[in-house]
């Protein structure tokens, strides 16, 4: 495919964190053909001075947070830990959420700090307009502390719009927009 692709268009996602979702077929936002490329997606994002997102997780899919430029703290719990740990990141490092592990962008420094997200497989993001139909990510409006008093099991991991059904039917929804333009959607 001769396209140069390259990060616009950010918005302000539900963690609280901005985004291009700049090389995602299967993120509604993307304007990318749905069968351009399957098993990956790359999205750019900044967290701003002094901003953290919201803790989240995303069930089906593991994703590689690289940073371009700042610094970062990834606060992160996997399954098998019986706490979270802080991973510092600074430009030039990357880590690795696996599906299931609850984790958050901090950012503590004077700047914005600029990241690449690469998941596999593709994140999937159905928004048509204001309603959000479909997003991979949980987010969670608890604290680390609260998160531990509920042993790391809050109810929004278990509701039906995050099930891998949904997660299939959003696939299903978003293939057979077909290779129009995307953009008349939203």
């Amino acid at each position: 495919m001769n396209q140069i692709f390259e990060p616009k268009e950010f918005f302000e996602i539900p963690d609280g964190t901005m985004l291009s979702a700049f090389l995602n077929p299967k993120d509604s936002t993307s304007n990318l053909p749905f069968n351009l490329i399957d098993g990956f997606s790359v999205a750019y994002g900044i967290i701003k001075k002094h901003e953290s997102s919201k803790i989240h997780v995303h069930p089906y899919v593991d994703q590689v947070t690289y940073v371009l430029s700042g610094k970062i703290t990834l606060r992160m719990k996997g399954k098998n830990d019986n706490d979270s740990y802080p991973v510092e990141l600074y430009a030039n490092h990357s880590a690795i959420s696996i599906g299931g592990e609850f984790f958050q962008l901090i950012n503590k420094s004077n700047e914005d700090t600029h990241v690449l997200y690469i998941v596999s497989p593709a994140y999937l993001f159905d928004k048509r307009g204001e309603e959000v139909f479909y997003d991979d990510s949980i987010m969670l409006d608890y604290s680390w502390e609260e998160l531990k008093k509920m042993n790391w099991k809050p109810a929004e991991l278990n509701e039906k719009e995050h099930s891998k059904k949904a997660r299939e039917e959003a696939f299903l929804r978003l293939s057979q927009r077909g290779e129009y333009n995307l953009i008349n959607l939203h």
